[in-house]
């Protein structure tokens, strides 16, 4: 999906979620020109990220604790809006695991930029979460299939020594 054009996101569900002065406006209507499902919500929900695949959120300090995923498991790309004066707490950033951030004053290209690098990056994450889930159950059956092993081997162990013990007795001596 990575390119840039607004076609990319004509499929996808896209949560705006701050306050809608000038700016907020302006990135609403920058966010509909992608043809994605556009929602908006205000004030911030205790509860960001469901039923979405892109969530746009202003940065707040508990940002990462609104979210309805684990961090590291997220359910939709994230870009945290910052504020255009840039002060704000780094710690909490980081927290929030955005995949991009955007800053006011927001600009149409730097808005395409932003969305097309938080999707990129979650969809990326989240191939890599399915891959190491596959690699997760493949061990997992080697590790029955090994064990399976051991225990056939085990058995045919027993019958073998009296097969063997029968082989090496005396002619006419049946060995039992």
């Amino acid at each position: 999906m990575a390119g840039g054009s607004p076609d990319q996101f004509s499929r996808i569900t896209i949560t705006l979620v701050g306050e809608l002065d000038e700016q907020g406006h302006f990135l609403l209507r920058e966010l509909q020109r992608t043809r994605a499902r556009v929602n908006h919500r205000w004030p911030i929900p205790e509860h960001i990220g469901e039923d979405t695949d892109i969530v746009l959120c202003q940065f707040v300090p508990d940002l990462s604790r609104r979210y309805t995923w684990m961090p590291g498991e997220a359910n939709a790309a994230g870009i945290a809006l910052l504020p255009q004066n840039g002060l704000y707490d780094m710690r909490p950033l980081e927290a929030a695991l955005p995949d991009a951030v955007l800053h006011r004053a927001y600009l149409p290209h730097a808005v395409l930029t932003a969305l097309s690098i938080a999707w990129d990056h979650f969809s990326f994450c989240r191939r890599q979460r399915v891959r190491i889930a596959r690699l997760d159950e493949t061990i997992r059956s080697l590790r029955d299939i090994e064990r399976a092993k051991h225990l056939i081997m085990a058995d045919n162990l027993r019958p073998l020594g009296a097969i063997c013990s029968t082989r090496t007795a005396p002619s006419g001596t049946t060995g039992r």
